[in-house]
């Protein structure tokens, strides 16, 4: 359960080794029962980091074990981890197989609008829109919405609406993606939900970028790639890099983007990971419009820089690019992603404790981040933050300049 709390709130790292502990509990006290449901969460899971290997692992041995026990349910989870680490590998076929067979188990158990046929749903949208059936893809992201909104399931919502807005911008519906991006930003903040807000973020940055807000998007991808990357998801952070790259080009800085293009492609030939298709035409764009603002020989110079970077690296040269260009080290503006919700959280009134349960971090961290907060934006404590949060709220939204005080 521990586990559970953190894959949705925190980080997808720290959970899955959760998992891995309570797989070596089950096994050394024979808890066989609860095996097949831990093997498959770590199944479903792992993939988000990029381990396809270790995800395919844990959900073949949930579908045996379920098997052997008579757990339809967890094997159909099983199955559906199989699924998601053939989506993500590109093999549409087996996909498809994988899910369509959860899919008559649940249905011949008679489990059908149960709680594992809402961890089946997102993977049935993701397989359909990868292989380009577009309409079963929407038709399943807004059963999603419904059925969380629905249940009061503000992971479930905000999962359909980022599902949804992706799926409006690949049709060029950009006012539709714009308002299913932000309600899943807006389902995914408060509390805390770090996949649906990453990915919700990175939605909004190309769709600044289309706007021809450069240093808009470039913000918005940049807190894309820290909330992806502080919470484990290695896919996001791939594509949060490869959006950064087509910013950077725009933003005259065709050789960064180049190498953060050449680390994001050695990630997904070493992962095996396919880019979805306007993930795959967005990083061909990229690559080339970099490549024409240089001459051969520094492009390919660039491209081998690049080449040797591990993704942490990539995502640490990424994050001191955005702090070179626009982050001032003080200030409302320096605040970080974490830091904003901090300060809202204070402004409504929250506690230490509560604010540490919302943020899933300690007290002793909220503290920290609370003593870095007031030298960033010059306050002598918690009283003058929530003050200067209020009056900015107050003040006519034209005078407010204070960009990330929470007065929004």
């Amino acid at each position: 359960m521990a586990a559970g709390a953190l894959l949705v709130g925190r980080t997808n790292d720290v959970g899955c080794d959760l998992l891995e502990q309570a797989v070596g509990v089950c096994e050394a006290g024979e808890l066989v029962f609860q095996l097949p449901s831990v093997h498959a969460a770590l199944g479903l899971w792992s993939v988000w980091s990029g381990e396809l290997d270790r995800a395919r692992r844990h959900a073949r041995r949930a579908v045996e074990l379920a098997r052997q026990i008579g757990r339809p349910g967890w094997e159909a989870i099983g199955l559906t981890g199989l699924a998601a680490a053939a989506v993500l590998q590109g093999d549409h076929g087996q996909a498809q197989q994988r899910l369509a067979k959860a899919q008559e188990m649940l249905r011949s158990r008679a489990l059908e609008g149960s709680q594992f046929e809402t961890w089946l749903r997102p993977w049935l949208a993701l397989a359909a829109y990868a292989s380009g059936d577009l309409d079963t893809a929407r038709a399943t992201a807004e059963a999603i919405v419904r059925i969380g909104r629905g249940s009061g399931s503000r992971w479930d919502e905000a999962i359909g609406q980022w599902l949804l807005g992706m799926l409006a911008h690949g049709q060029g519906r950009s006012d539709d993606a714009r308002a299913h991006l932000q309600a899943s930003r807006a389902l995914s903040a408060d509390p805390r939900m770090p996949l649906p807000l990453g990915r919700s973020l990175l939605g909004l940055a190309a769709l600044a970028k289309q706007d021809e807000d450069l240093e808009d998007a470039w913000g918005l991808a940049h807190d894309g790639l820290e909330t992806l990357d502080d919470y484990g998801d290695r896919v996001g952070a791939a594509a949060a890099l490869e959006t950064i790259a087509d910013l950077a080009t725009a933003l005259s800085e065709p050789a960064r983007s180049l190498r953060l293009l050449a680390a994001s492609e050695r990630f997904h030939t070493e992962s095996g990971i396919a880019r979805f298709p306007a993930q795959a035409d967005r990083f061909d764009r990229a690559r080339h419009a970099a490549r024409a603002a240089l001459d051969d020989t520094e492009a390919t110079t660039c491209w081998e820089e690049g080449d040797p970077l591990s993704l942490a690296d990539a995502v640490a040269y990424a994050r001191r690019g955005r702090g070179e260009r626009l982050r001032p080290r003080i200030g409302w503006a320096s605040l970080t992603p974490v830091e904003r919700d901090l300060v809202r959280l204070v402004a409504q009134g929250h506690t230490n404790a509560e604010i540490g349960e919302r943020l899933f971090i300690s007290v002793n961290t909220v503290k920290k981040y609370l003593t870095r907060v007031y030298a960033k934006v010059d306050v002598d404590g918690r009283a003058e933050l929530a003050a200067e949060v209020a009056r900015a709220r107050d003040a006519p939204a034209r005078e407010c300049s204070r960009e990330g005080c929470g007065c929004g």
